[in-house]
């Protein structure tokens, strides 16, 4: 909850600032569980050079009555696609790959902390986190005068503990 906390009011923030931070992420996620909603907005005056470049493409260079009036359908229907299918279509490639560079730089950062913790020597990890206790519970019967049930533990490396539960005989 806390990670959702830092974009509670984030609003207008360039696509570039999200560049090597996980925080896309977690405003995904805050979007799937339907407590934000996100909203990919180009600014009016790019908006508005991209739809003149597109209309350039295809306006008639001829005058005349009949040409600008094909010429002003041709503006409508280019601004059409720009705002009907273009964004739309930009915004959710957008968005998918501003996940894939965030899962990216996610999965490169835990790749180098696991480097570096596999760099480690075995001295250095015994300071940084004491052995633990790792225990394994077996069930069922393994023979006429073996125990149903059973646990181990190793305390230290190198040294393993039986405990038998069930019948007291046996080995």
């Amino acid at each position: 909850m806390a990670d959702r906390q830092t974009f509670k009011f984030l609003t207008h923030k360039p696509v570039e600032q999200f560049a090597n931070d996980p925080q896309f992420l977690h405003i995904l996620r805050a979007e799937e569980e339907g407590l934000i909603t996100i909203d990919v907005n180009i600014p009016d005056d790019s908006l508005e050079l991209f739809t003149d470049a597109m209309y350039r493409c295809v306006e008639a260079k001829d005058y005349g009555t009949v040409a600008t009036a094909w010429n002003k359908l041709r503006k409508e229907v280019v601004q059409g696609l720009v705002k009907d299918h273009l964004l739309p279509s930009g915004s959710k490639w957008l968005r998918e790959h501003m996940k894939s560079e965030a899962e990216d730089y996610v999965a490169e950062h835990c790749g180098k902390q696991l480097e570096y913790v596999s760099a480690l020597d075995s001295r250095t990890m015994a300071k940084l986190s004491p052995a633990r206790e790792r225990s394994a519970i077996r069930r069922g019967t393994h023979g006429a005068r073996r125990d149903a049930k059973g646990h181990r533990y190793h305390q230290r490396p190198r040294r393993l503990q039986r405990r038998r539960h069930g019948r007291s005989g046996g080995r």
